[in-house]
């Protein structure tokens, strides 16, 4: 029996190796002058027996190399990243929290309610019912129905309080409105935008509601709803882009996500999960540090899709606004409590978690444990390309280069990844046809911000991300 898994590796025969072999096993057996030539009918039996041998070598390399991470493909990468606790990360839909708003008194809005993505015509599905209820809801918006005469005294009662106000003749009623609220012993923000006024605490922490107002107004009572893309896979949201109810339902007449949504994501790639994989070998058992840190979060939590950690082991508040002595973890994806609990069960004693949401947790002790980390906040990318056609080569069209450019744009820009405009160069040359080019990027905190264009490097903060869509990339001919 031959050996064929050496300290050196796995051995593969040749099929010219092969039918030598068998070549001169024959010729021991029938003599020298046995007739092996190539297009003899012996010599052409024995190159069929050499290639059905050389079929076993082959899937005996295959299962050798199926055993090295660094080869393994597949299935084969799974059941070795699953003997090390990894699994693969399936695609994951694009989701998000949505206000729900009703005109009636109580509603409910039944899981599996569909909304619309204005860009792109994406349908989102409800996960859960919401209950809708005016006196008891996370925000209110007040629209005037019909117009109400200066000097008239109106009435609002909230669950916070009476407000009553006079509107005059240089204010709408609604400005009035808002004014009086503010000089209220209501805490909250009251907003007027496209001539209705938004009511809500920050952060939906507090309740509220309206008890009873005065005819001529419509009152939408709002709750959030969480929202999943009916399709799998990369897909962003920005804030404002569910605005439409696809399917009416009875009592739902309003849907608006005030926030991004969290981006989908595809199934992990073999070249992604390896890397994964080696990280979390590395720091199995490792708990305390940045990445130990990292790799729990990315490993242990469900739905996580990136997780950046940062540490300030100063005794002074660092540039980005981090206590002494405080770890601070960037993460998409997963529930809040989660999150939250994987920090707390991996950082090192003493060490305060921090970020921008704070979530209570409870130990093993039973003990209360306020554990903060920090949702990245994206600030909207605009891209503004002046190009030139190359003459020897065939351009596809102005799509075909927006695609390029997203698709360059997903791994492109991640949590804390600086916007350096030449590198856009990198998904622009991978569509033919495109000559010299000039390249201008801006970074806005809203959509409706105007975009202020520069050839210069925008530093983007650790805790912060670029969001690209199609409707950004401006491009113009040359």
């Amino acid at each position: 029996m031959g050996t064929f898994v050496t300290p050196s590796g796995f051995v593969r025969k040749t099929l010219q190796e092969i039918r030598t072999e068998i070549e001169t096993a024959l010729k021991t057996v029938f003599g020298p002058d046995f007739d092996t030539t190539v297009d003899s009918p012996n010599g052409l039996l024995i190159s069929q027996l050499a290639l059905a041998s050389s079929h076993w070598f082959e899937a005996g390399q295959e299962i050798y190399s199926a055993h090295d991470p660094d080869q393994a493909t597949g299935v084969s990468l799974d059941i070795l990243s699953g003997l090390s606790g990894i699994q693969r990360r399936l695609a994951m839909a694009c989701y998000c929290d949505a206000m729900v708003y009703t005109l009636a008194e109580n509603a409910v809005i039944p899981q599996g309610s569909q909304a619309l993505r204005s860009r792109g015509n994406l349908s989102f599905s409800l996960q859960a019912p919401v209950n809708l209820s005016r006196i008891n809801s996370q925000r209110i918006i007040i629209s005037e129905t019909s117009g109400h005469s200066a000097g008239t005294e109106l009435t609002f009662q909230f669950t916070f309080g009476t407000v009553t106000f006079t509107p005059n003749a240089a204010q709408t009623t609604l400005e009035a409105l808002r004014i009086a609220l503010m000089s209220s012993t209501y805490s909250g923000e009251s907003l007027l935008t496209n001539g209705e006024l938004n009511v809500f605490y920050n952060g939906y922490e507090t309740p509220l509601g309206v008890v009873n107002a005065p005819s001529g107004f419509d009152i939408y009572a709002g709750t959030l709803g969480r929202f999943e893309a009916d399709e799998v896979g990369y897909q962003t949201l920005s804030s404002g882009e569910l605005n439409t109810i696809l399917i009416p339902v009875s009592d739902w007449d309003r849907v608006y996500n005030y926030l991004p949504g969290i981006s989908g994501t595809e199934i992990e790639t073999d070249k992604e999960l390896r890397i994964r994989r080696e990280l979390s070998v590395n720091s199995i058992k490792a708990k305390g540090t940045d990445e130990a840190i990292q790799s729990h979060l990315l490993d242990d939590v469900p739905g996580v899709i990136s997780a950046k950690t940062t540490s300030n082991r100063n005794w002074v508040t660092d540039e980005s606004g981090r206590p002494p002595k405080s770890s601070e973890s960037v993460v998409i994806g997963g529930s809040d409590y989660d999150v939250a609990m994987c920090i707390w069960n991996t950082i090192a004693a003493g060490i305060q978690p921090f970020g921008n949401t704070e979530v209570f947790i409870q130990d093993t002790n039973n003990e209360i444990q306020l554990v903060g980390f920090s949702r990245p906040v994206s600030q909207f990318l605009w891209i503004k390309i002046d190009y030139q056609l190359y003459s020897e080569e065939t351009f596809p069209g102005e799509e075909s280069l927006r695609t390029e450019i997203l698709d360059w744009s997903k791994t492109e820009y991640t949590i804390g990844k600086d916007v350096i405009p030449d590198r856009v160069c990198s998904g622009i040359y991978k569509v033919p046809g495109i000559g010299q080019t000039v390249i201008q990027v801006a970074l806005t905190d809203n959509l409706e911000d105007t975009p202020v264009y520069t050839s210069q490097v925008i530093p983007v903060d650790s805790t912060s991300y670029a969001d690209l869509i199609g409707a950004r990339i401006i491009l113009n001919r040359m």
